[in-house]
């Protein structure tokens, strides 16, 4: 199963306003190692994905339940970042991954 991980880490990447090489720089993974795993062209290691998620300051599960969701409801790019940023707008709050989902779908 596809779960478009490269692209979820891309929006959230953006969402901060983070450019490849200062994500690379935080995380000590390379910039070429970054740009093929968000493109979909490179697995990522799970400690990648762990270090990737700490500079992100995003939960890993929250990570790849957005990556799953990219394909399987085929969110388009203003429903992700939607989602995105009600994921990090609830991050303190110990939101329901569930009660996110359902808020980013409705909206």
């Amino acid at each position: 199963m596809t779960t478009n991980l490269g692209r979820a880490i891309r929006l959230v990447r953006l969402s901060k306003n983070m450019r490849q090489c200062d994500l690379a720089e935080k995380t000590g993974l390379s910039v070429p190692y970054i740009c093929l795993i968000e493109q979909d062209k490179r697995d990522a290691k799970f400690s990648a994905i762990e270090k990737i998620c700490e500079v992100l300051g995003i939960p890993t599960f929250m990570l790849l339940l957005m990556a799953s969701q990219v394909n399987l409801l085929e969110f388009n790019q203003r429903s992700l970042m939607s989602l995105a940023k009600t994921i990090f707008d609830n991050i303190g709050e110990q939101a329901d991954a569930t009660q996110l989902l359902n808020h980013a779908i409705t909206e």
